[in-house]
C-alpha cells in the first residue's frame, strides 16, 4: 500500500537549508531560472513563505525527495 505524503508550505530560508542549497542560490534559482514558471503560482519575489503548490514545483525541478 502506498502511502501519499503531503507537502507542507515553509519559509524560503527553511526549503533551502532542508534540501542543502544556500539562500543565495536558492534566491537564484526562484527569482531568474524558474521565476516565470513560479510567477504562474503566484509567486512574488518578495514573498517569505513557499505555498505547498510551489514547494512541489521546486521538488520537481530540483529533483528533491522525500
Amino acid at each position: 500500500m502506498e502511502t501519499e505524503t503531503k507537502t507542507m508550505g515553509m519559509l524560503k530560508s527553511e526549503y533551502s537549508r532542508r534540501v542543502g542549497i544556500p539562500v543565495s542560490t536558492m534566491r537564484n534559482y526562484m527569482n531568474k531560472l524558474y521565476y516565470a514558471e513560479l510567477k504562474e503560482m503566484d509567486y512574488n519575489r518578495c514573498q517569505n513563505y513557499l505555498t505547498p503548490k510551489q514547494v512541489d514545483f521546486l521538488n520537481r525541478k530540483l529533483v528533491i525527495t522525500d
